[in-house]
């Protein structure tokens, strides 16, 4: 991302894609930026696998639409392998 547009849009793809992580919080978890393009979510009061599961959904749903930035539209590849 950097090498090929800069680095003001990797930072700017960085923000967009932790506003919509954001977005997925629920009351008592935690979203962080651990490192690069690495981000964790600390939850609580995940019962079961099918919680898991369902969280798992929402975070790959949050990447099915492309993200714009500026003239420059980045599809992310998870939107390529949804069955």
């Amino acid at each position: 991302m950097n090498d090929t547009h800069g680095h003001h849009v990797g930072d700017d793809l960085l923000v967009a894609v932790a506003r919509r992580l954001s977005g997925l919080v629920r009351p008592g978890d935690t979203l962080a930026r651990v490192s690069g393009d690495e981000f964790i979510f600390l939850c609580e009061d995940l019962r079961s696998p099918d919680d898991v599961e369902i969280l798992a959904r929402r975070i790959d749903d949050a990447f099915v639409q492309p993200f714009v930035l500026g003239s420059i539209r980045l599809v992310s590849p998870s939107a390529w392998c949804r069955s």
